[in-house]
């Protein structure tokens, strides 16, 4: 990556980041790469918690403005609303305020997530992606409440451990790097970073382990 790409890159995070929409910029940026472009969004608000364990981010659109809580164990993305709750980071714990009530909660207990009451949509309101006679699909979270906006589950938790910049790589018509399950989801059920690794786009040479040394 330039310089000139990453400054630029940065300049547009922040300006995401206080709500200047930057969509029109990372399209540029991303050479017209629709579904990257909605990535860039999650990726400039992404925030790290319990040393990469989960991330905390967040996506806007027509229909709801929303926090991303991203387990990247389980490989699992829940939404909640911001018009109901307010999320932050605290004490190294993804921390959760009711508007309504004032009530906090900690999400992370004993090392996995609790929502206890907090209302949220997970793993049933999941769209589902290149599914067929025995297998229900690979899974995307929905925004704007439709298939067409929908973002699958494991470029999600792939953007959390490598970035836009990686990503952009490995989604679109002509990609370089190809992001695959070690274990193929229909057999594993698992969208977790463990069992996700990335290959070259010209043979099966295996460079996951150069992301994990650069990242």
């Amino acid at each position: 990556m330039s310089i000139e790409f990453q400054r630029k890159l940065e300049h547009m995070n922040r300006l995401q980041r206080k709500g200047v929409d930057q969509e029109d910029n990372y399209r540029l940026l991303f050479d017209e790469n629709s579904k990257v472009v909605e990535m860039a969004k999650i990726n400039a608000h992404k925030e790290k918690v319990r040393n990469g364990a989960f991330y905390l981010s967040c996506k806007k659109s027509d229909k709801a403005d929303e926090y991303l809580v991203i387990d990247m164990f389980e490989g699992q993305v829940y939404k909640v609303n911001k018009m109901d709750y307010r999320v932050k980071i605290a004490d190294d714990n993804i921390l959760v305020t009711d508007k309504a009530t004032k009530k906090e909660k900690f999400l992370i207990v004993k090392g996995k997530l609790d929502f206890g009451e907090i209302k949220y949509l997970g793993i049933k309101h999941y769209t589902y992606f290149s599914g067929g006679r025995d297998f229900k699909g690979v899974p995307a979270v929905r925004f704007n409440n439709s298939y067409k906006y929908s973002i699958r589950v494991h470029w999600i938790i792939a953007l959390m451990r490598y970035g836009i910049e990686t990503m952009n790589k490995c989604v679109g018509n002509s990609p370089v790097f190809r992001l695959r399950h070690k274990v193929a989801y229909k057999k594993s059920a698992d969208n977790s970073i463990r069992n996700l690794h990335i290959l070259t786009g010209n043979d099966d040479d295996n460079i996951y382990r150069w992301f994990d040394e650069q990242v």
